[in-house]
Order: structure tokens, then sequence, then C-alpha cells
């Protein structure tokens, strides 16, 4: 049965187009949150709402599950909304009289006075970078930079708030191991032993700062990953420090994984055993795999895997839920070319 219900620039779509029934919505969270929804329509219904940057709030028995966007819709019928967050992509991390700035807060109320995002909130109120910051630095560098120093990741809420949280370490959900089966296969793709970052140690004089775990190497492999921190302006090299090991304790030293989760609604349940609701799991929850070993931690092999929520996917009144975890490396050929023309 389904559940959920959307509102385009505030007014119900149920109400915008009565005569124009849509189809079940798809909804799907990544790391910062809401991340992309889509849902079809008659083709030939128009309406001036119905234009790209709408607002889009999707609800579930009266609350809010998921906020973005609305893209420009095509002639097909089909609809498709990106997540909140994404404006953070294109604003520019600049305070409200339009001066670079690395004071988290200052950037964020610096971006809504402009119109640059319609979400807000409080992080920190203190500098964050060096002196002379990049001027073209935008906001998601500032504030995916700032949360890995601190080991924490930011979402944007369906509220339209922004909030930064360290990964949990106790599961709200549990695959059984009758269907976990073999888990898993860990990846190497995302995955690294030591992190190389590159900074700036004065107004154009370029160094290097490196952190890594000898276990994690020794175990699986030396691998080396660069970091640009030049956008941050003139920093200390104990600062670089500070961002890298934020980053490195973040990922864990931890291999990544090959593939998600394809689970019904039997083989995912709460921690008494009740069938999960699938619209509220979402990205940055732990399940619990149970009675499968982990092997992608060095020196490290509980009986369990437990996977932080990287994304999920569901379509409402669906019986699957497709879950892909923190570090997941897609190894669809769709994915692995997404990856080379972004390299």
């Amino acid at each position: 049965m389904r559940s959920l219900s959307v509102k385009i620039g505030g007014v119900w779509l149920s109400i915008l187009a009565p005569s124009a029934s849509y189809g079940p919505v798809t909804i799907e969270y990544g790391k910062h949150g809401s991340e992309a929804a889509s849902w079809t329509m008659d083709p030939d219904f128009r309406h001036p709402l119905l234009r790209g940057n709408q607002l889009v709030q999707i609800y579930e028995a009266g609350l809010c599950v998921w906020i973005g966007t609305l893209l420009e819709p095509g002639s097909t019928g089909e609809y498709e909304a990106i997540g909140l967050w994404h404006q953070a992509e294109t604003a520019l991390a600049m305070d409200s009289s339009n001066v670079p700035t690395t004071v988290p807060d200052a950037a964020i109320a610096g971006a809504g006075a402009r119109g640059e995002i319609s979400w807000g909130g409080s992080v920190s109120a203190a500098t964050w970078g060096g002196t002379s910051p990049d001027p073209k630095m935008k906001l998601a560098y500032l504030l995916d930079n700032y949360a890995n120093e601190n080991g924490l990741r930011w979402s944007v809420t369906p509220n339209a708030l922004i909030v930064m949280q360290a990964d949990p370490t106790t599961p709200l959900w549990v695959v059984p191991h009758v269907v976990a089966g073999r888990g898993l296969t860990p990846a190497d793709d995302e995955f690294a032993t030591h992190l190389v970052g590159t900074y700036l140690s004065g107004a154009s004089t370029y160094s290097t700062r490196t952190i890594g775990s000898a276990a994690a190497a020794n175990a699986f492999g030396r691998k080396t990953k660069w970091v640009d921190l030049t956008p941050m302006g003139v920093i200390t090299p104990a600062r670089a420090d500070s961002v890298l090991t934020g980053m490195f304790l973040l990922a864990g030293a931890r291999m990544g994984w090959a593939e998600g989760l394809e689970l019904s609604s039997t083989q995912l349940t709460n921690l008494g055993g009740t069938r999960a609701p699938f619209v509220q799991v979402r990205s940055l929850q732990l399940v619990r795999l149970a009675g499968t070993i982990d092997t992608s931690r060095a020196n490290q092999m509980p009986a369990y895997t437990d996977i932080v929520i990287g994304g999920s996917r569901y379509t409402d009144g669906s019986d699957q839920i497709t879950i892909t975890p923190m570090g997941f490396a897609d190894r669809s050929l769709e994915g692995v070319l997404t990856v080379e023309e972004a390299s």
C-alpha cells in the first residue's frame, strides 16, 4: 500500500493535478540526506509550478521525510528531484558581505542571504581554515572538510536544517544471518592505508603531510590517496595533520564494499525482530549483518558485520529496499564510467 504524498512549491501534487494521477514515488537517501526522488505523471499535463528548482517535499503520515528541488521536467512524464543539500555544491563559501570565509555558520548564512541555498542551521562560529582562503571554494567543500576534521558527517534534514553527527555505533536494523549469507564482498576502490595532503604553508609555498596506518598497510598492502587542502588557505602542519587524521578516522582504514543489499520486508528488522518500515530506513544508520564475519578491517574479525548506510532506495508500496554501505564501490558499467568521467 502506498503511503507517500508529494508537495511541489508548497502545494499538494494531488491538488495541483487532480486529473493527472502520478505514479509511485521513489525516494533515495545519500550521505548528506535526501538524495533523489522520482515519479511519473501524464506527459501532457502542464502547470506553472512544475518547473525546475521548485521545492519538493515528500510526506509520510503527515511527516516530511524527503526534501529537495525539482529538475526541469521532460516530455516523457517522468519527474525527478535532487536533494536540497546539492545546493551547497554550487554555493560559494562567502559571508553575507560576499567575502570568502572559512567560518561554517557565516558561509551558511551568506549563501542563504544570497538565495543560493534554501536551508539553514548552525554548525560552528569558529574559523575553520587558514588565512587567504580560496575565493572559489564551495560551501560543500567547507562543510565536508570541517566535518572530516571533527570526525563527523553533515546532512540536511527534511526540515531544511543542517546537522552534524558522528557515525552510529549501535545498530538500528538487523539483517538475520540466514539472509546475510556470506556477507558483502570487500573492495579496495575507496580504501586507503595512508593519506597525503597538499596544503599551503605560505602564500605561494606548497607542503605535504602524511598520516596512515601501518597495521592496515601490513594487512592489505599500502595504498595512498592524495587530498587537496589548498582551498583552506595558509595553514600550519599541525592543522593539516588534524584534517587528515579526522578524514582517516572517519574512513576507519577499512576496505569498502563491492555490492549493496537488496532486501524484502521480511529480511530487515529492528532489534526486536519486527519488520523495518522502509520509509524510515535511510543513510547514516547502522545495520548489523548477524552471523557474518567482517573481514574488512585489519586485525579485526568480529562474528558480525556492521555497516553504516551510505545510501538507500525505496519505491512507495514496494516490498523491497536497496541499501548501499558507506564505502560502496560501484562495479556496474554505469558506475565505472561515472568515476572515470569525474577523475
